[in-house]
């Protein structure tokens, strides 16, 4: 080998240790700038695989969100059709009334529809309002309760009004007529006193049980005006 050609090999070596020296452009080209561009790439490559883990991570999240969101509504969904079975079953498994007047509504629903689709308006036909068998009868009602009055003056019967009675209801008997007749007639005093306290207190009573009470009452003071016989 030549000198000249030691010498280049010898400045090579140099160029290769050299660090500072790398810089320096070897067969047009520079190693430092290889090293940079390796090392951009590798940095750049390693931040898209953490930006890919990153998503994966966020997709795997939404996707376990989502699955526990449908694992709810399914299972309020179906609390909610159980409910809806039982409800329709216990509607069904009443009693026959139930029964037949959901048929009615069955039968009548198909006509309704087609009305409905015709633009007629129909209006359910007005039943006539049976009478209210627990509406006391006021002229009944009214005699019941001054029957009773007169009977309860008379043998010093509850419940008094306030303040003294009216000497105008007694009828005169004495104290031991009055025993007499309470121990005697007691059940129909009684039976009296209930049916007058339900019309005072506004409580159910038929009209036939009210004429009944105003029968009795009425019996009770004739017979309490009846002179002992001798």
């Amino acid at each position: 080998m030549t000198d000249a050609g030691t010498v280049a090999v010898a400045l090579l070596i140099v160029l290769l240790l050299a660090p500072d020296m790398s810089e320096i452009g070897v067969f047009g080209v520079s190693l430092k700038r290889r090293l940079a561009a390796a090392e951009d790439k590798a940095s750049k490559s390693e931040a898209k695989a953490e930006n890919l883990e990153t998503q994966v991570q966020i997709q795997s999240a939404r996707i376990e969100n989502l699955t526990v969101s449908l694992a709810a509504a399914n299972a309020t969904a179906g609390a909610a059709a159980n409910a809806q079975v039982h409800q329709h079953q216990y509607f069904l498994s009443g009693s026959p009334a139930e029964r037949a007047e959901a048929e009615k509504f069955g039968a009548e629903l198909p006509g309704k529809a087609e009305a409905f689709v015709r633009g007629e308006i129909t209006h359910p036909a007005a039943t006539a309002s049976a009478p209210d068998e627990h509406k006391a009868d006021p002229v009944l009602a009214t005699q019941l309760i001054e029957n009773w009055e007169t009977l309860a003056a008379s043998l010093d019967l509850p419940p008094s009004r306030r303040g003294a009675r009216s000497d105008f209801l007694r009828i005169k008997v004495t104290s031991e007529r009055a025993e007499e007749f309470q121990m005697i007639f007691d059940e129909e005093l009684r039976f009296v006193r209930l049916a007058r306290n339900n019309v005072a207190h506004a409580q159910p009573i038929t009209n036939q049980e009210l004429h009944s009470a105003v029968d009795v009452s009425t019996e009770l003071l004739r017979i309490l005006r009846t002179p002992p016989s001798q």
